[in-house]
């Protein structure tokens, strides 16, 4: 999860009565819109500065619903969905492979529907030690499973297949709560939307 953060001035006492987060979020949405739509109009980026959102925001809410304001904006901006009850698992589908995120922070969808990934295999990390490895070090240790599992699971080897694999990785913080497992998934070369099983398609 993203989190934007900024200095404080001067600490202002809150107004009262003070806003819940979620009403507070939603002046944030709209002073981001506005700048937003500002900045598009200059020969800048025409993404709103985060200072000036949080200006914009405390200007209207007061100095200490900004920061939780803040930060579920920025949930809601992303696009990002909470995390689910259960963990990505072998079998399950999923929109969208977050980049750095845990198997546990993806939802899946059923399969049928449009999707991004199809989890085929789990690897086991736990040779690798209590230490995290880092991230080089898990794919060195995934590649070769994820590649006979995807010949397995779809039917031909990944280099003949119009379809390919990649890998959800268990991230610093996962690892350090106990997280010790590499998901292998396939999707469309071509990034385009999947509908149904790849299993045994040898495509």
């Amino acid at each position: 999860m993203t989190i934007l953060t900024r200095r404080r001035g001067k600490h202002r006492a809150p107004r009262t009565p003070r806003r819940p987060a979620s009403a507070v979020a939603g002046l944030v949405t709209a002073a981001g819109l506005a700048l937003t739509l500002a900045a598009c109009g200059d020969s800048g980026s025409g993404v709103p500065d985060e200072d000036a959102v949080a200006a914009a925001v405390e200007d209207a809410v007061g100095d200490a619903d900004v920061e939780a304001a803040l930060e579920e904006w920025a949930e809601d901006v992303s696009g990002k969905p909470d995390a689910p009850d259960e963990p990505l698992a072998v079998g399950d589908c999923a929109e969208t492979i977050w980049w750095e995120t845990p198997a546990a922070g993806l939802p899946s969808i059923d399969c049928d529907e449009e999707h991004d990934a199809e989890v085929y295999l789990a690897v086991a990390l736990d040779e690798l030690g209590p230490s995290f490895p880092g991230r080089s070090e898990i794919q060195d240790h995934t590649e070769r499973d994820c590649e006979t599992g995807f010949e397995d699971f779809v039917g031909i080897p990944v280099d003949l297949s119009v379809n390919m694999f990649s890998v959800v990785y268990p991230t610093e913080e996962s690892w350090a709560d106990g997280d010790r497992t590499a998901l292998c998934y396939a999707t469309g070369r071509t990034m385009e939307p999947l509908t149904g099983s790849l299993e045994g398609v040898a495509e």
